[in-house]
């Protein structure tokens, strides 16, 4: 099938990922390595299409023109993926090593940098700026001692990507896994809260994450 230039929907999408990637070749690389392992979750194909088109339509990506896009930590790459068949350019980052990861992005067509987002530590560099910045599920902001990011550390990270890879007015979106969430950090946070607020972020209606719109 082709995709229609005007704007599919999410039906169309996954009716377009049945016809041009190989299911049964999924069932193989999840079937090796287990129900288990760690990111095994992110097998799931269509689950991962719909939730993350939930964030495609929140941020207005469904009907935009051409967007540059950089993921940090894509996991299964579901989200930029979807953003693609929509006519973005998209850039991904997934921390090394996790070879279910690394197998399920060139399952779907995607190849991350590989790169482990640290406190006070720069982003790889890119020879374009982007328009929009996400960051979804976020685990990065949990540090190996077991701490999460302080509010400098979240600072730095903002100042970085506002400086050196977000065009002037570019828009931010970070998703946590919830209140509290995996990483240990969340949006009940007031001082977190208080100073993405100062930053230009708001978090958005019953969900668990953050846009600055833009990010200043």
């Amino acid at each position: 099938m082709a995709l229609d230039p005007g704007g599919p929907g999410l039906d169309d999408l996954i009716a377009y990922a049945h016809e041009t990637l190989d299911y049964q070749a999924l069932e193989r690389i999840v079937g090796f390595y287990g129900p288990a392992y760690p990111g095994a979750a992110y097998g799931d194909a269509d689950r991962w299409f719909r939730a993350r088109w939930r964030i495609i339509t929140l941020l207005g990506l469904d009907h935009a023109p051409p967007r540059a896009i950089l993921d940090l930590g894509t996991w299964g790459g579901h989200f930029p993926q979807l953003a693609r068949w929509l006519g973005h350019s998209c850039q991904a980052i997934n921390p090394p090593g996790n070879p279910l990861l690394d197998e399920l992005c060139r399952w779907i067509g995607m190849r991350p940098v590989s790169h482990r987002l640290r406190e006070n530590k720069v982003l790889p560099e890119f020879p374009w700026y982007f328009d929009l910045v996400v960051a979804l599920d976020i685990t990065f902001n949990r540090k190996p001692d077991g701490g999460v990011f302080t509010l400098r550390e979240w600072r730095f990270l903002l100042d970085d990507l506002k400086l050196n890879h977000l065009v002037p007015g570019g828009r931010l979106l970070l998703g946590f896994p919830g209140s509290g969430g995996e990483a240990g950090q969340g949006l009940d946070d007031p001082a977190l809260l208080e100073l993405f607020a100062a930053r230009g972020g708001h978090r958005l209606a019953d969900e668990n994450v953050v846009l600055f719109d833009p990010l200043r």
